[in-house]
C-alpha cells in the first residue's frame, strides 16, 4: 500500500503525456506563412497563419479537347483534402467560369478556400495529372 500512491500518480502523469498530440508534417507538404500558395499534383501546404493543411488529392477534367470545338471552354474540378482543429474534410471546387459565382470558393469555419487552375498546360496535356497545379487563398 505504500507504493500505491506513487504508482498511481506515475501512471496518471504517463496516461496524460499520451493524449498529448504533436503536429508532424504530411509526406510531401511545406509550410506556408500567408494567405496563398500554388500546388502541385498530391502536395500539400501547411497554412500556419490559418491553422490549415491542404493538400492536392485528386483532379477531373471537363475541358474541351484540342480536336474539337465547343460551345463551353469546360472546367477543371480539383479536389482538396482539407485538416486542421477539429477539421478533416474533402472539397470538391471547380474553375468553371461559368456562372460567374460557380464552386471556386468554400468555406470552411471561418475561412474560405478560394481556387484557380496554375496549371498553364494546353489542351494536348489535358488528363496528364501530375502537370495540374491549383492556386489557393485563404481569408478570413
Amino acid at each position: 500500500m505504500k507504493h500505491s500512491l506513487p504508482t498511481v500518480l506515475l501512471f496518471l502523469g504517463l496516461l496524460s503525456l499520451s493524449f498529448c498530440k504533436k503536429e508532424v508534417a504530411l509526406p510531401g507538404s511545406r509550410q506556408q506563412k500567408g494567405a496563398e500558395a500554388t500546388l502541385g499534383w498530391r502536395e500539400c501546404v501547411e497554412f500556419h497563419d490559418f491553422d490549415l493543411t491542404i493538400c492536392l488529392e485528386n483532379a477531373s477534367e471537363y475541358r474541351c479537347p484540342c480536336s474539337l470545338q465547343c460551345f463551353w471552354e469546360g472546367a477543371v474540378d480539383f479536389t482538396l483534402r482539407v485538416n486542421g482543429p477539429g477539421i478533416d474534410t474533402s472539397v470538391t471546387l471547380t474553375t468553371n467560369s461559368n456562372p460567374p459565382e460557380a464552386w471556386h470558393t468554400k468555406r470552411i469555419r471561418n475561412t474560405t478556400i478560394d481556387i484557380s487552375d496554375a496549371s498553364n498546360i494546353d489542351c494536348s496535356a489535358y488528363g496528364d495529372y501530375p502537370k495540374y497545379k491549383v492556386r489557393v487563398k485563404l481569408t478570413q
